[in-house]
């Protein structure tokens, strides 16, 4: 009488599937490995399923609404709606208006996860406690346009003493600011200068309007030290 002996391949250490197996082969039937884990398949891009042990207890990174971090061990097993109630009641925060933002290993934000669903499924170790009223004013927050580029154009300001001064100035530009920018770069007191119009002198300038108003390529900066006033009192305070 003979037997036929079967072939035993012993198993990996720490307790993993077997060699060729699935997460559920003999003594993986329920699901449980030994040593307190537990198996959980995953699906790669190519459709193929392979097992990864999840420890019974996780390390997890906790990063709080105010930015501080707190270092906690939880079971895997743990739902997140368990650990967003565990969370807001150690920190003494609402659990309604919070909710849990988990950040993948890949460093990716996962979009989506059942409240219901366990830790150790998500394959992660940093979740952020997030506040719903930030997280909506955030979304209400339009992003910054990229601004235009601006056409500017060149200005030729006349000076006393023949003297000229040559600008690039957007023709948005207020009078006000040009007067002021003529000022502080050639050393003038604001109170004995005024802008003229280079064809009409005696025209009172709006400061407040910008270039474009006039349509001007060329002005004047004249010492009003003892002139008459003619017209509108000219400008003499300097800009702020």
């Amino acid at each position: 009488m003979t037997s036929t002996l079967k072939k035993h391949t012993p198993r990996p250490p720490g307790g993993g599937p077997l060699e060729g197996g699935d997460c559920h082969d003999s003594g993986y039937s329920n699901g449980t490995l030994p040593n307190s884990s537990t198996a959980s398949i995953d699906t790669d891009d190519t459709g193929s399923s392979h097992c990864d042990s999840v420890p019974e207890f996780l390390d997890l990174t906790i990063v709080l609404p105010d930015g501080r971090e707190q270092s906690i061990n939880v079971a895997s097993s743990k739902q997140m709606m368990d650990l967003l109630v565990q969370l807001t009641a150690s920190n003494k925060l609402s659990p309604a208006d919070h909710s849990l933002k988990v950040m993948s290993k890949r460093h990716e934000w996962m979009s989506t996860f059942k409240a219901s669903q366990t830790i150790g499924s998500l394959h992660t170790n940093v979740i952020h406690l997030v506040s719903k009223k930030a997280e909506k004013e955030k979304k209400m927050r339009k992003p910054q346009k990229e601004q235009p580029f601006e056409i500017t154009q060149r200005l030729t300001v006349n000076l006393p003493h023949s003297q000229k001064m040559m600008m690039r100035i957007s023709p948005r530009t207020t009078l006000a600011e040009i007067f002021h920018t003529i000022c502080t770069e050639k050393s003038l007191d604001p109170y004995k200068y005024e802008l003229r119009h280079p064809t009409n002198p005696n025209e009172a300038l709006n400061m407040a309007s910008p270039l474009s108003t006039y349509h001007l390529t060329t002005i004047n900066i004249v010492n009003i030290t003892g002139m008459e006033p003619q017209g509108v009192e000219p400008h003499r305070g300097a800009v702020t």
